[in-house]
């Protein structure tokens, strides 16, 4: 244990004799709640600590780590306590009635009631205040002259101040006989270099868009992965303590996909995601004391976390799953760790900002001296000012869509809906646990995250 470790040990058994009794129908555990050193630690933590449920229920973790994080493991299950009588009670009753664990997910929804459906079938997808944007190809009109997810709000001021500079231009010179204007050669070279920055950076922040969503299915596609197989490889394990394990396996999946999106929308919402309300408070007390406000390394400790809750399941199991099993759900949480380490690549390596800077004042300084050359060669006013019109929207126009496609976790109509797509993963969780251990185990998980 290095010196961090130990001083952080101290802390928690310094701070042992502060306890506040839960108020559970399930349990009368006994959290330790710390006095963080930082006076804004405190009051986060004080604030906090009413919104979060008892985490009586969880596996325990190897000894090394309830040493590390001692609060985290306090109301935990010890490796030589069984589980509580009534805690068995209440996980008993997950699984009433169904008696054959054969059974499908249709089988599951056709014996349920309509109310039971609603209780488990898919509900709000996003609590998104922003509506995404849809679009028909086929129908040109619509893509034309739609404006919600369109630059043309944030460029059509750019179009009518160079339309404006224009017809000041031309009527200067046709009326007062002052000259503004100046030869186009300049702007004919200087118009393949603006070209190739503008086009260039928007080209790579789309590669950068594109593969930002494809880490983001990664971590998507793994979560899910993980918790049908570790319901398949465990079907047969209909046991309370199974299904406890089952359980908190799949919570801390949720969670960690939960605190991953947390750390996504962190530049938009400014939530830390120890501040998440799906994590329990010794869950959150474990990352104040690990990570502290560093929300980019809260993910890995959940892994941890998660990795550490599936080596428990030979306590809990009748039957330990065979070791190539263990380690497939083992792969799937370093594929998740894997796409969250991408997904961080692509946040904290924003485009460089000497391109974005040459690019603009090209782009800036070439545009809005476009009148100056263009009065020279046409004549006619009105072909003039379409001409200085559409090329500003389409310069203006792209460095807007690069900056759009930039930063692809806000809130913007363009941007991904993260917590959208998880919550589609915790339903599809959901479900299969619905067939595995019945309506009220789904209903548990669904109300714990």
């Amino acid at each position: 244990m290095d010196e961090t470790t130990e001083s952080i040990a101290t802390l928690f058994r310094s701070n042992s004799n502060h306890h506040i009794h839960h108020k559970d129908d399930c349990s009368n555990n006994v959290d330790i709640i710390l006095n963080v050193t930082s006076q804004e630690s405190q009051n986060d933590v004080e604030e906090e600590r009413n919104d979060t449920m008892s985490s009586h229920d969880r596996p325990p973790l190897p000894r090394q780590q309830q040493q590390q994080y001692p609060s985290y493991f306090s109301s935990s299950f010890s490796n030589e306590t069984p589980i509580p009588d009534h805690s068995l009670k209440q996980q008993t009753s997950w699984r009433t009635s169904t008696t054959s664990v054969d059974i499908d997910v249709t089988a599951s929804f056709s014996s349920s009631s309509e109310e039971e459906k609603e209780n488990v079938m898919p509900k709000a997808v996003s609590e998104r205040k922003v509506k995404a944007v849809n679009y028909d190809t086929k129908n040109h009109v619509s893509v034309l002259f739609q404006m919600h997810g369109s630059v043309w709000p944030k460029v059509f001021p750019y179009c009518i101040s160079n339309v404006s500079l224009t017809i000041l231009i031309y009527y200067l010179r046709t009326f007062h006989n002052i000259d503004l204007t100046f030869s186009d050669k300049g702007h004919s070279f200087m118009s393949m270099m603006v070209s190739f920055l503008v086009v260039t950076r928007s080209s790579i922040v789309y590669s950068r868009f594109m593969e930002a969503r494809e880490y983001l299915n990664e971590a998507m596609k793994a979560c899910r992965e993980f918790s049908q197989h570790a319901i398949t490889f465990t079907r047969y394990e209909t046991t309370p303590r199974a299904k406890l394990w089952r359980a908190e396996v799949l919570r801390r999946t949720l969670v960690l996909l939960r605190t991953i999106v947390s750390v996504l929308e962190y530049q938009t919402k400014g939530q830390h995601a120890w501040k998440v309300p799906e994590l329990t408070q010794d869950e959150k007390q474990a990352l104040l004391m690990s990570v502290g406000r560093s929300n980019e390394r809260s993910p890995i400790v959940l892994a941890v976390f998660l990795r550490s809750a599936i080596a428990c399941h030979q306590e809990y199991l009748d039957v330990p799953m065979h070791c190539n099993k263990e380690l497939r759900l083992f792969a799937f949480v370093s594929d998740v760790v894997t796409a969250y380490h991408g997904l961080m690549k692509l946040v904290t390596t924003p485009f460089p900002f000497p391109l974005v800077q040459m690019g603009r004042t090209f782009l800036f300084v070439w545009v809005f001296t476009l009148p100056f050359a263009l009065v020279n060669d046409v004549v006619k006013l009105p072909a003039l000012i379409l001409i200085v019109f559409f090329i500003t929207y389409g310069f203006v126009g792209l460095e807007y869509v690069s900056i759009e496609l930039d930063d692809p976790f806000g809130d913007d109509p363009n941007d991904f809906d993260v917590l959208g797509l998880a919550q589609v993963v915790f339903e599809d969780i959901y479900i299969a646990v619905l067939d595995i251990d019945g309506r009220e185990a789904a209903n548990a998980l669904r109300e714990s995250v």
